[in-house]
C-alpha cells in the first residue's frame, strides 16, 4: 500500500468575504453618489449643464433610481446643497476639536477656512448663487443653507478660539474678516484667469491675526 504524500500546508491567510451591505446601506450609498455627482457637476460645469440625466450618468445609477430619491431637479439641488454644507460643518467641528489640543488654534482655523472656500463645494455654491439671481427658488435654497452654515461655523470656531484665551469680541471680528478674505480669494480664482498662490497671503494674515487678537480694545478704538 502506497502512503499518500501529506497535503501542503497553506501559508497565506484566506481573505474573509466582505459582509453584504444591508438595503439601507445600499440606499444611503446610492443617495450619496447622486448628491456628490450633483456638487461635482455644479462645480465643474455650472448650473446650466446640470441635468438629472447628467447627474445619473455621473453617479452611475439609473434615472429611475435617482428619481426614486429626488423627484425633481429642485429637490436634487436642495438635498445636494444641504448635504455639502452639513459635510463642511462636520469637517469644521473635527478641525476645531483638533485645534483645542494644538499649540496654534489660529492656524487650524485658517487652514479649515482655506480648505472650504477653495474647495469644489464652495465653487458649486457660487454657481448656485449666480443661478439664483434669476430663480427665486434657487436663491432661497442657497440663502437658507448658507445662513445655517454660517451660524454653525461661527459657533464652532468662535467658541474654540475664545476658549483658547482670545477675547470673544476680537475673535468675532477676526472670524468675520477671515470669511470675507477667503471668499474674495475664492471668487478671484473663479473670475480671473491666473491661479492664486494663497499660502503667502495666509501666512501674512496669520501673522496679522496674532497682533489683532492681542491688541487691547482701547488701542484698537484709538487706531480706528
Amino acid at each position: 500500500m502506497v502512503a499518500r504524500a501529506p497535503k501542503p500546508r497553506r501559508t497565506g491567510k484566506t481573505s474573509s468575504p466582505k459582509p453584504r451591505q444591508t438595503q439601507e446601506q445600499r440606499r444611503r450609498n446610492t443617495k450619496e453618489r447622486v448628491l456628490n455627482a450633483t456638487v461635482d457637476i455644479l462645480a465643474e460645469e455650472g448650473y446650466a449643464r446640470l441635468t438629472t440625466t447628467a447627474v445619473a450618468t455621473r453617479a452611475g445609477v439609473s434615472r429611475g433610481a435617482q428619481e426614486n430619491y429626488f423627484r425633481t431637479k429642485t429637490d436634487l439641488i436642495a438635498a445636494a446643497t444641504a448635504y455639502a454644507m452639513d459635510a463642511a460643518t462636520r469637517q469644521a467641528e473635527k478641525s476645531a476639536a483638533e485645534a483645542r489640543a494644538s499649540r496654534d488654534p489660529l492656524q487650524a482655523f485658517l487652514a479649515d477656512g482655506r480648505a472650504f472656500f477653495l474647495s469644489r463645494t464652495y465653487r458649486a455654491m457660487v454657481e448656485l448663487a449666480l443661478a439664483g439671481r434669476s430663480d427665486r427658488v434657487l436663491s432661497r435654497i442657497h440663502r437658507d443653507a448658507f445662513v445655517k452654515f454660517r451660524k454653525d461655523l461661527d459657533k464652532v470656531w468662535i467658541g474654540t478660539l475664545a476658549g483658547a484665551g482670545f477675547s470673544r469680541p476680537l475673535v468675532e471680528e477676526f472670524v468675520e474678516l477671515t470669511v470675507y478674505l477667503l471668499r474674495g480669494m475664492a471668487l478671484t480664482e473663479i473670475i480671473l484667469p491666473q491661479r492664486l498662490t494663497p499660502s503667502p497671503l495666509m501666512r501674512k494674515w496669520h501673522a496679522l491675526a496674532a497682533l489683532m487678537l492681542s491688541a487691547p480694545r482701547s488701542r484698537r478704538r484709538n487706531s480706528g
